[in-house]
């Protein structure tokens, strides 16, 4: 369908929109210009209304929902409510403090919520629960209802019965429902965006046609509460001037700025609710907004509105779905609430009694059990039990005490939750000793087989994710447990790497059992240890304790460190007998031993056949064997002196010795950022790519050797 075959569409639901926005703003700014301000009831009811028409005109303009409705959320009249009762003031001073206090509020808001959005940090904030989501956009739902019933006359409690079921009001509230609800069946079986503003002006017409044959006035409608009412009875006058300039003379500033705790919370409160809102809109409407040009339009909205000396405001979500629902994604629709609202203040009572209270609480019901079905009852089958009872108890909370009490409960039980879920994870991401995983330190075959026999007196956790208090003492007590395995450890690995942080409590946990290992006199190592842990562990550690501390950048320089304790206790436990002497070590060694010297023989008889090609290299500790991103010089046989492999970020990732083959005989570049690098002065013999061209062609059998003891004897 054609944008202007919508057109119609928009500006029915943009007249919903309005009307839903002045009858929710106009009890509510009544009850901030109450009490010593009562005298100025109307003049500041109709200031916050030109304010939600200033922030709809905005929203309207800048919102990347090109449907989208502002108003300023009842939450932030609530609080303006509070500051108004606060004031102690009189007569004109009263009114103009209070006319100087809102709109430096309303300013702050924008300015906060423009800096956010220009500075791109509006992401920073946008995460919302799901089921926290859910359970705001149902109350929001279950919160149309109750304001329908109240517009309507139909106010829920038992006290209420009698005037509830008064025959004008059972017509109110009773016409009101049928066509709520029956506008929510129909949509239901058919999408048509014709259905509500059709069915709207054939329920007007009725209305009217109905009236005339029963000889009805307006005068006689509006008070029985058939059509809407205005701001007050001595409205109509209209709306021009609200009050005069010349008394903001009299604001008192010192009472201005007694207010700025107050000030601060009306910024956090409406910039939450924009949060919310945001979050239940792309929840509710399966959209996603760019959230740091919305902070800029709420930004806009509330400095503008602030200049005129009215409340801040931001997209709401009701009216804003209900045009997603219809497929009016029309800034139109904004527009002409914005305009209507704007009418009422200029005109008063004028223009809302042209549009019967049942229409608009049949629309408002309309919204409101849609959507329930859509996200109370429908998502029962999509959400486990506890997350559904979530939903549940956030929307009872909003239904029987309102938003705010909804929103903070809510919060408080998914935090709540969510520490319950994360206490349950297992910081402990694998565990190992060192007979399991080796370092890449390449070693002489009597240590690996020390290490094989005793490698289990190392034990490692591979710790993830953030270690916080409903973790950290779980961990802390588990690893005090180890420190009584038998055979006694001899050190144990913490490996930091895949954490992203720790907490004061962890900290805290971590350094007790530090203390109970120093004690029991088992070393401890950890690697891939944070600044922030390693601070706090100073801090709170004995020097003694610290000291001894075994510390590495990376997990195999710990595993290293750990397997030197174990050579070190072996030699210690031996004492001064003779290496030889140790039947059980020589039994362990001899087939590896055998292994090895087969390996050097054959290393050996290559190196006497490939003489004649090989050039003899040698290289100070330190220095580089096979520079990262160079056309390789040709293959390295190492015959004596240790080298390393280093990836890009210095990681060590293997270790060679005497016998081994470094590098390649084609002159194509490494295809990797790894380099090698001698760990002392080594000896070399090179075989060139020019050399080993020649060797394919003319000695294929020498050359076949040479890959064969490569392939087969190339370090582990």
């Amino acid at each position: 369908m054609s944008s202007t075959s919508r057109i119609p569409s928009a500006l029915t639901l943009g007249l919903i929109a309005g009307s839903n926005v002045v009858v929710t703003v106009v009890p509510l700014g009544s009850v901030i210009f109450s009490g010593a301000l009562a005298a100025y009831s109307v003049p500041g009811t109709r200031l916050v209304l030109l304010g939600n028409a200033i922030v709809c005109l905005v929203v309207a303009l800048g919102s990347g929902f090109r449907g989208a409705v502002g108003m300023t959320p009842p939450a932030t009249l609530v609080v303006l409510a509070g500051i108004a009762a606060t004031l102690s003031l009189q007569a004109d001073a009263l009114f103009a403090t209070m006319i100087a206090t809102i709109a430096i509020g309303s300013l702050a808001t924008g300015l906060c919520a423009t800096l956010l959005g220009s500075f791109r940090l509006a992401n920073l904030v946008r995460f919302v629960p799901y089921p926290l989501a859910c359970g705001f956009v149902a109350g929001i739902g279950a919160l149309c209802f109750k304001i329908a019933l109240s517009l309507m006359g139909a106010a829920a409690g038992l006290g209420n019965l009698e005037s509830i079921l008064e025959p004008f009001t059972v017509l109110n509230w009773g016409l009101g429902t049928a066509y709520g609800l029956g506008l929510f069946l129909l949509t239901r079986r058919r999408r048509s965006p014709l259905i509500l503003p059709v069915s709207f002006a054939l329920a007007i017409a009725a209305f009217y046609f109905v009236l005339s044959l029963l000889d009805g006035s307006l005068a006689d409608a509006e008070a029985n509460g058939l059509l809407l009412a205005g701001v007050s009875e001595s409205a109509d006058g209209g709306l021009w001037p609200l009050f005069d300039p010349t008394i903001l003379a009299l604001v008192d500033w010192t009472t201005v700025a007694m207010q700025i705790p107050n000030l601060l919370a009306l910024l956090l409160i409406t910039l939450l609710c924009l949060v919310i809102y945001l979050g239940a809109f792309e929840l509710a409407g399966g959209m996603e907004l760019d959230w740091n040009n919305e902070f800029r339009t709420t930004g806009l909205a509330s400095m503008a509105a602030g200049l005129g000396g009215t409340p801040p405001g931001c997209l709401s979500v009701p009216p804003s779905l209900r045009n997603l629902m219809f497929g009016v994604e029309m800034r139109v629709a904004g527009i002409s609430a914005a305009v209507f609202i704007a009418t009422v203040c200029v005109f008063g009572n004028t223009a809302l009694r042209l549009v019967p209270t049942p229409l608009v609480g049949g629309v408002l019901m309309f919204t409101g059990a849609t959507l329930l079905d859509t996200w109370l009852v429908r998502i029962r089958g999509r959400l486990p039990r506890p997350e559904f009872a979530i939903v549940i108890l956030i929307f009872l909370t909003i239904l029987f005490f309102g938003f705010l009490v909804g929103v903070g409960v809510g919060i408080l039980v998914l935090v709540g939750f969510l520490l319950t879920r994360l206490a349950s994870v297992d910081p402990v991401a694998s565990r190992f000793t060192a007979r399991d995983r080796g370092s890449s330190r390449s070693r002489p075959v009597p240590d690996r087989a020390i290490l094989r026999m005793h490698g289990e007196r190392v034990h490692a956790y591979s710790l993830r994710g953030y270690i916080f208090f409903g973790t950290a003492h779980t961990l802390a007590d588990r690893l005090k447990q180890s420190l009584k395995a038998e055979p006694k450890p001899i050190c144990i690995l913490l490996d930091f790497d895949a954490t992203t942080g720790a907490d004061v409590s962890a900290v805290n946990a971590i350094g007790r059992f530090i203390l109970a290992a120093h004690q029991s006199g088992t070393r401890v190592a950890m690697s891939g240890m944070s600044k922030e842990l390693d601070f706090g562990l100073k801090r709170d550690l004995p020097a003694s304790a610290h000291d001894r501390l075994l510390l590495a950048e990376d997990t195999d320089e710990a595993l290293e460190r750990c397997e030197d304790l174990v050579l070190a206790s072996h030699a210690e436990a031996r004492g001064d007998q003779a290496e030889g002497t140790d039947p059980s070590l020589l039994e362990a060694v001899a087939d590896d031993l055998a292994a090895y010297l087969d390996r050097q023989i054959l290393f050996e008889d290559l190196v006497s056949d490939l003489d004649p090609w090989l050039e003899p290299v040698e290289f100070a500790a330190g220095e580089t064997l096979a520079p990262t991103g160079d056309k390789p010089m040709g293959a390295l046989l190492l015959a004596s002196g240790r080298a390393a492999l280093f990836d890009a970020s210095g990681i060590r990732l293997a270790e060679y010795g005497p016998g081994d083959v470094i590098g390649r005989v084609d002159a194509a570049p490494a295809a990797t950022a790894n380099d090698v690098r001698a760990s002392e002065p080594c000896r070399a013999l090179l075989l060139t790519p020019a050399a080993a061209a020649w060797l394919e062609e003319n000695e294929e059998g020498l050359m076949l050797r040479f890959y064969r003891y490569v392939v087969t004897h190339g370090p582990s």
